[in-house]
């Protein structure tokens, strides 16, 4: 179902307040994975552990597509998004995916747009890597290794997608923020979405906002079409504009104060999956 303007009343805008700062621990990761050829490769992370918090369940953030994908580093735990989910007694891992930061491989999800399966293969190369962190991570003797949640941004989001087809039962929650990737023609990634609607069996949370440079009200709702054709389930959260650019509203997911916009819709979400308890914190 699309829900539209739900968070009217909580004031989109941009510099909303700051997150209380949550202490933890973070640690580099190297989480092994493989090129679709079965070539071995190792993928960098960091870790953050909220302290006093015994084997947490763990959030999975997956970044969009980046401007420089070689050059961007890793985000640390006192980001806004990380502090949200560490106040609340998950542990949270970054990854950057194949051909991305330090991380080894080729740059997998830039297929073009000339290739009739882009949309397709884009999801399916970002779902590998997903799903080999999710593996890596249940393999941890200090984080739950169960109950996990994968979130994903833009290009994130869309892996996110891709990964719901694995049907990992280590993961109970799937959030998409801005999920998608571009060729100007909307149809066929709506394809892509009822093939990955169809093979997917969590219910997954997304949400958009109506100035969405990449991926506008329409698109949005090509792509939901195509999901729940398929047989995918997804409770779609349809934003008003946030900020006042289109940048603006598709980077709302890390946006400055945003976290008391989004943070009550993942809250419920994350409660009716099971995830977090009635406490407003993880589940034990």
């Amino acid at each position: 179902m699309i829900r539209f303007g739900l968070a009217a009343l909580l004031g989109i805008c941009v510099g909303g307040p700051a997150v209380a700062a949550t202490a933890f621990d973070q640690s580099d990761l190297s989480l092994p994975a493989k090129e679709a050829n079965g070539t071995a490769v190792q993928l960098s992370g960091h870790l953050c552990l909220p302290q006093g918090v015994v084997k947490p369940r763990v959030v999975l953030f997956n970044h969009g597509k980046l401007d420089d994908p070689r050059g961007t580093v890793l985000k640390n735990c006192d980001t806004e998004q990380a502090q949200w989910f560490l106040a609340r007694g998950f542990a949270v891992t970054y990854i950057h995916r194949r051909g991305n930061g330090k991380s080894g491989g080729s740059l997998a999800e830039n297929t073009a747009c000339a290739n009739p399966n882009w949309a397709i293969r884009d999801a399916q190369e970002g779902a590998r890597d997903i799903e080999a962190s999710v593996a890596y991570l249940a393999s941890l003797p200090q984080l739950r290794h169960d109950g996990m949640v994968v979130q994903g941004h833009s290009a994130g989001g869309w892996a996110t997608i891709g990964f719901g087809a694995y049907k990992d039962p280590r993961v109970m929650a799937l959030l998409n923020f801005a999920g998608g990737r571009s060729c100007n023609n909307p149809g066929q990634i709506a394809n892509a979405s009822a093939d990955f609607g169809a093979m997917s069996a969590t219910p997954m949370l997304w949400i958009y906002t109506a100035n969405d440079l990449w991926f506008p009200p329409a698109d949005v709702k090509a792509l939901y079409k195509g999901y729940s054709k398929g047989g995918g389930k997804a409770d779609v959260h349809a934003l008003p504009a946030y900020g006042s650019t289109q940048m603006d509203g598709h980077m709302f997911w890390q946006g400055d104060g945003a976290t008391a916009i989004w943070g009550p819709i993942v809250e419920t979400y994350l409660t009716e999956r099971g995830v977090m308890g009635a406490d407003g914190k993880a589940a034990p």
